[in-house]
């Protein structure tokens, strides 16, 4: 069985590339407000956030999965559908303080990726 969990989508607005200190400086960002918004994972701990690839699923987006477990794949579709929007909410709020940093520089999106 795999693992799943929430990962959040950062990409220029301009269409261009992320460059790899470009790519470090948002990961930090990332982190430090994950942190400031004690956003949790299904078992109410800290976030463990990691890199989960740059350009791999979602076109010149740096993906950075927030946390993974197993119990997604085991919940119902009615459940699945709530969890995975909740997640959503919580987790653009850091888009939105990155957004409030740079603003117009950055759109986001945020939804469930197999690990």
């Amino acid at each position: 069985m795999s693992e799943y969990g929430p990962a959040l989508f950062i990409k220029r607005k301009d269409g261009k590339p992320l460059d790899e200190q470009e790519q470090t400086e948002l990961l930090a960002q990332v982190v430090e407000h994950a942190k400031q918004l004690q956003l949790k994972d299904e078992d109410d701990n800290a976030v463990e956030l990691t890199v989960y690839g740059y350009d791999d699923i979602e076109p010149l987006s740096l993906g950075v999965l927030l946390f993974a477990s197993f119990t997604y794949g085991m919940m119902d579709e009615e459940i699945r559908q709530d969890v995975e929007a909740d997640d959503k909410r919580r987790i653009l709020k850091i888009g939105k303080r990155i957004e409030k940093d740079q603003p117009g520089a950055y759109a986001f999106d945020s939804y469930y990726v197999e690990v």
